[in-house]
């Protein structure tokens, strides 16, 4: 800790003061600058108490050396000096369990700009590297590898693999390791890799492998925008825990594969029957069954025991079939247009618009599962669900908003379009409408 003084003795008193107690200087210590000065004109100084900056910093610093070989060579005024050199030196070390480096006449000549200097080693310095704590050169490695994992966490989703064809996506300049001052030479370097969950200390090469898999592969991981950081903690530990890749068993893959035959058969099947009928496919989306297939099974083994969905037109007769339980025979007079117009019930909405409901056999036990009829415009279901779950919570008593669960599913534009999608957010924390 440097505090500066209106002459150079008082300088080293004060440095030395406050590089061993870190206190403030007492008014005795300054009384000397308005009581006793040094003439630039006076022999040539043989102590500290003689004006340290008339000397060079090459003669202290062979002072320094020849006193670290043998105490006795020195001026007794010298010895205290660099006694108390050595404590200020050591004594921040010590509390921040790391070493520094140093040069006697750095503290000496309090400022001095000599560049052509060498620096010294401290005796803390120096038991430093015996022990192998983090050198300046290891810290600043450090620093940039937190650097990059922090870019990762943020951006990785930049680069991750979303196109089901293979497409390449360029990967992102910010995640480079030159982006962060590092290159190929440092990858098996040994570093901490902080909270990322790979043992430690793990070599850069090891770092970049994890982050990659975490972020970059088929699961784009997009969180940091979040404010509250026990809920942005809480997302980053359960996606690094499991690198961003389910890890489902036998059981659960089996019945995955199932979910997703039957969705892909399905929209096969009506592709080639009913050419040219609009139906809104889920071509490219039937990850949505298996998908619900889950949110449900987790949801009934949470408590919940009625599921409201709402969606707009794209896969939905898909997730009416094989999620709501909506016959297929019924789908097939729909599509074969046999209806008769002047019907007690009429002839219906078309059939990517209309709705059902049923129960559901899940392993916590039957649970009720709708999909609302689909008002015309896309996005306007929201608003329908919402009020659907809330009066439904109301008839069941359900103070605590467990057992009736709306799920919303959106396309990305529609979500970032429309403007229900705002509304319903704002009105979410009212009482009266929260759900």
């Amino acid at each position: 800790m440097w505090i500066l003084s209106p002459c150079s003795e008082c300088a080293i008193h004060l440095w030395i003061r406050s590089s061993v107690h870190i206190g403030r200087p007492d008014p005795a210590s300054t009384e000397h600058c308005v009581t006793t000065h040094h003439s630039s004109n006076s022999l040539p100084p043989t102590s500290p108490r003689d004006a340290v900056n008339a000397w060079g910093a090459d003669y202290i610093d062979g002072l320094y050396e020849q006193w670290r070989v043998d105490p006795a060579s020195v001026d007794a005024a010298w010895q205290q000096f660099f006694k108390g050199f050595e404590l200020g030196v050591e004594a921040p070390a010590r509390r921040r369990g790391a070493g520094g480096t140093g040069a006697a006449a750095t503290a000496a000549t309090a400022g001095a700009t000599d560049a052509s200097r060498a620096p010294v080693t401290s005796p803390a310095a120096a038991r430093a590297a015996d022990t192998g704590i983090a050198s300046t050169a290891a810290l600043e490695l450090q620093r940039k590898v937190d650097e990059l994992v922090a870019r990762y966490r943020a951006f990785g989703h930049l680069a991750a693999q979303l196109d089901p064809l293979g497409t390449e996506r360029p990967f992102p300049q910010l995640l480079t390791l030159e982006s962060v001052g590092l290159d190929d030479s440092h990858l098996s370097m040994q570093v901490d890799p902080g909270s990322l969950r790979i043992p430690a200390p793990a070599t850069l090469g090891d770092v970049i492998s994890a982050l990659e898999e975490t972020y970059c592969r088929h699961i784009g991981a997009e969180y940091q925008h979040i404010t509250d950081p026990d809920r942005r903690r809480w997302l980053q530990e359960r996606i690094e825990a499991r690198r961003t890749e389910p890890r489902p068993g036998a059981d659960a893959q089996r019945r995955i594969l199932g979910e997703l035959a039957k969705a892909d058969t399905f929209e096969s099947f009506l592709g080639m029957r009913y050419v040219g009928k609009k139906r809104f496919g889920a071509e490219g989306a039937e990850s949505l069954i298996p998908m619900l297939d889950a949110v449900i099974e987790h949801g009934a083994a949470l408590g919940a025991r009625d599921f409201c969905l709402g969606m707009a037109h794209r896969g939905r007769m898909n997730v009416l079939a094989h999620i709501v339980g909506k016959d297929y025979e019924r789908f097939f007079t729909e599509f074969e247009e046999a209806w008769n117009p002047d019907f007690a019930d009429g002839g219906g909405d078309v059939k990517y618009h209309c709705g059902f409901e049923s129960e559901r056999e899940t392993a916590s036990g039957l649970v009720k599962v709708s999909l609302p009829s689909n008002p015309s415009h896309l996005e306007f279901i929201n608003g329908v669900v919402l009020g659907s779950v809330r009066a439904r919570q109301e008839l069941r008593g359900d103070e605590e908003r467990r057992e009736v669960v709306p799920v919303l599913m959106h396309g990305d534009a529609a979500f970032s379009g429309q403007g229900t999608q705002a509304e319903c957010f704002n009105f979410m924390k009212l009482r009266g409408y929260d759900i």
